[in-house]
């Protein structure tokens, strides 16, 4: 509801505080639960929460590596069974006193029943939102009992499912990923079922923090957050979004907003009424006289952050409620519009007013086991991102909406966000009870991220438009059918909830698409790969992979890519010797791309020649070279293609983007990343911090039917947001003696794109 409100401000001076969301009276339930399976068979003492079942079977012993040889099978009997998570705690009667007392659960994955003192108080059903329980008829002063039982997701997705009026495809993974069916059906990690690069661990577990709560006032249970420009584009405005929770009483309070190192401050006394949910919205007016710095992308300038803290004051007890979120000043427009003289829309972004070609990959999860995916471990990687001059990242649609930690790290860094909403590669039931849940999902987690500055574009899926268009899973037949349930969940749910909720950034559909022409279609787009609009994926595993021309003159490509296998040292830690062979069993097992292993060797003999020997003590050697020579294709490969977009900026395709299929590994095993599982750079990332750099230099060769020569082009490109002047020194030597056949010299004023041509 809305507020009515008093509005004053005051000067003061603030200390910075260091606890991000706090309030009175919060009893954490993190550590040490028992987790038993269904008959009773196991039980593990010392279960960690957060973490997950298999997890805790690891730590006791029950379970070995999950990711040696082919465990992600051997293990698959923890996914079909029932888990039920075990605890005591002590509540004070000063606890219990309070009006309001609450059960808090960050993340519960996913499908699960709880119980206080043998008594249901509530369930889950959704792997990304925050479920709140009012427990404080259930609670009694002294010792209590907590029970959470998961449900398999295998099982309720299967279930679900069966239920459902009709099918809704894909049913089933391809074979050779050894995955789990209707994923679907279930929100949680669509790729924890399996996927072309990775394991199916169907997980089960408290995967985040979970405590509880109690107040006689009200808490803030979300800010959100918008930096404008005024009219004339002088001052800059913060509209501050409060949500507040009251307890079961009407509440009379104030709502301090302040904005940490200048003396802005704005107070609101709000009249708050029992049981509800307030939202209350207050603007910030930050003048000349206290001057911003912009936050920029990686490449472009500082990453300046600012800190806000609202605080709600209740009039009647001495309880606080506060918030601190870091911000960024910044602003974001996606540019679609028409080119001069060409078919097609332009496709790219500004930040701050200034167009960004946007240099990056696509993150993966980076462990089955989210437990797994620490603070260091993201830090390692996002800065693997960084030394590659990568100023982007796209949160692929088949994981998780990351940790708060991996979107604060790509604040401080300069890592643009392309956030895709979990919706992947898959048509979705649209039924009033999936619809709800989705909603709910999308607006926790829109408010939990909207005021990082990293964040720069929602996305509604991925590929599910191509799907769709394309006929991937035979929709063809039931067309109108599965189109309108597409537009009813991305159209008619998501974006009304990402507009109110936020706003104050682009919201893409889906990816690939092509944006205002897929709208003007209807949402669906008849070749949504059309490369004059939008976003592309390419992906051609046939032709031959150093030439340049094989790739599209696309406005902007957010996939792309080769696989390789990981070097020897990270396979050989979850492998065994009889497994060193290109073509055994545990190789063949561990690829889940069909014919990806064959199609790495026919791109290899193109240009390479594959070890080869009749000596069998010469086996291993062939292997890892063999691992090597699939790192120098992809390498290579993926060079030209970034290569040919980056030079596409100043040319008819006007290519403002380059997101490279993948950065992350979940395990060790072939796939497109440029890091191995554990954070180990392939030779593409080394690749990638030369095609990324700032200023590149990039030939390229190309044949003309009106013409008997051969034409060498090169192109110097710049990100950099001055001109460089310089010398531009081209010399073409004879491969077997690098003796100097051709010398050209220019000198060149460098503004984003420059072109010398020279023949031969």
């Amino acid at each position: 509801m809305w507020l009515t409100f008093l509005f004053s401000t005051v000067t003061v001076i603030f200390v910075a505080f260091h606890c991000k969301f706090c309030h009175a009276n919060f009893f954490s339930l993190n550590g040490r639960w028992t987790i038993k399976n269904e008959n009773r068979s196991i039980t593990v003492q010392d279960a960690s929460v957060p973490g997950s079942v298999h997890s805790a079977l690891i730590t006791a012993g029950i379970l070995g590596d999950p990711y040696y040889r082919f465990n992600d099978v051997v293990y698959r009997w923890v996914a079909y069974d029932n888990w039920t998570y075990y605890r005591e705690f002590n509540m004070s009667y000063e606890f219990l006193q309070k009006r309001s007392v609450n059960l808090v659960c960050d993340g519960l994955d996913t499908v699960a029943i709880i119980r206080i003192n043998g008594q249901v108080v509530g369930s889950s059903s959704n792997m990304f939102r925050k479920y709140i329980f009012n427990i404080k008829s259930f609670l009694m002063t002294g010792s209590n009992k907590i029970e959470i039982a998961f449900e398999s997701a295998v099982k309720y997705a299967s279930a679900k499912s069966s239920q459902h009026a009709y099918s809704v495809p894909p049913d089933c993974p391809p074979p050779m990923q050894h995955g789990e069916c209707h994923v679907n059906f279930i929100r949680k990690a669509q790729s924890s079922f399996s996927w072309d690069w990775g394991p199916a661990y169907a997980t089960q577990g408290i995967w985040k923090s979970i405590g509880l709560e109690a107040y006689d006032s009200a808490v803030i249970r979300d800010v959100t957050i918008r930096t404008h420009k005024g009219k004339g584009g002088t001052a800059w405005y913060v509209d501050v979004t409060t949500f507040l929770q009251t307890s079961q009483s009407s509440q009379n309070g104030t709502v301090i907003v302040q904005f940490f190192g200048y003396p802005i401050v704005v107070e609101n006394r709000v009249y708050l009424h029992p049981s509800t949910e307030h939202r209350l919205k207050t603007t910030l007016k930050i003048s000349n006289a206290y001057p911003i710095k912009r936050w920029w992308p990686n490449g472009m300038g500082e990453q300046v952050l600012y800190t806000v803290r609202v605080s709600y004051v209740p009039d009647s007890s001495s309880e606080r409620s506060f918030k601190t979120l870091r911000l960024g000043f910044r602003t974001v427009e996606l540019v679609q519009e028409p080119i001069p003289d060409q078919e097609g829309l332009s496709f790219y972004f500004k930040i701050n007013g200034e167009p960004v070609f946007m240099k990056g990959s696509n993150w993966i999860p980076a462990d089955s086991f989210q437990e797994r995916v620490t603070q260091p471990v993201v830090e390692n990687l996002l800065q693997s991102a960084v030394s590659a001059n990568m100023n982007v990242i796209r949160v692929w649609g088949g994981g998780v909406y990351e940790h708060d930690f991996f979107y604060e790290l790509a604040d401080k860094l300069g890592i643009m966000i392309w956030q895709d909403l979990m919706f992947t590669c898959a048509m979705y039931p649209t039924d009033r009870e999936f619809l709800t849940n989705v909603q709910k999902e999308v607006t926790y987690q829109v408010r939990r991220l909207q005021h990082h500055a990293a964040v720069i574009v929602w996305s509604g899926n991925n590929e599910n438009e191509a799907a769709l268009a394309q006929n991937w899973y035979s929709t063809k037949s039931n067309y109108s059918l599965y189109r309108n349930d597409y537009v009813l969940l991305y159209v008619n749910i998501t974006i009304p909830v990402v507009a109110e909720e936020d706003g104050s950034r682009p919201f893409i559909v889906s990816s690939p698409s092509n944006g205002k022409e897929s709208e003007k279609e209807g949402w669906v787009a008849k070749n949504p790969a059309d490369p004059k609009y939008g976003d592309v994926h390419f992906y051609n595993y046939l032709d031959d992979s150093w030439d340049w021309r094989l790739y599209p003159q696309a406005r902007f490509v957010s996939e792309y890519g080769y696989q390789s296998w990981p070097s020897f040292e990270t396979l050989k830690n979850v492998s065994r010797k009889e497994d060193w062979n290109y073509f055994s069993s545990f190789m063949q097992h561990r690829q889940h791309h069909p014919l990806g292993s064959l199609e790495m060797l026919f791109q290899i003999i193109r240009h390479l020649d594959l070890p080869q020997s009749d000596d069998d003590t010469k086996s291993e050697q062939i292997f890892k070279d063999t691992l090597y020579l699939t790192q120098i294709n992809q390498a290579v490969s993926v060079k030209i293609e970034t290569e040919s977009y980056r030079r596409g900026r100043g040319m008819d395709s006007h290519t403002m983007g380059a997101l490279y299929w993948q950065l992350n590994d979940i395990w060790q095993g072939p796939s497109w990343s440029s890091l191995e599982y554990g954070g180990k750079w392939k030779m593409l990332h080394y690749f990638a911090a030369h095609f990324f750099a700032p200023v590149i230099i990039s030939p390229y060769e190309e044949t003309y039917s009106n013409s008997s020569a051969n034409w060498i082009h090169v192109v110097a490109v710049s990100d950099l947001r001055k001109p460089i002047a310089g010398t531009l020194l081209i010399e073409l030597r004879r491969w077997d003696s690098f003796k100097v056949v051709s010398k050209l010299t220019s000198k060149v004023i460098l503004v984003g794109f420059y072109k010398l041509l020279s023949m031969l």
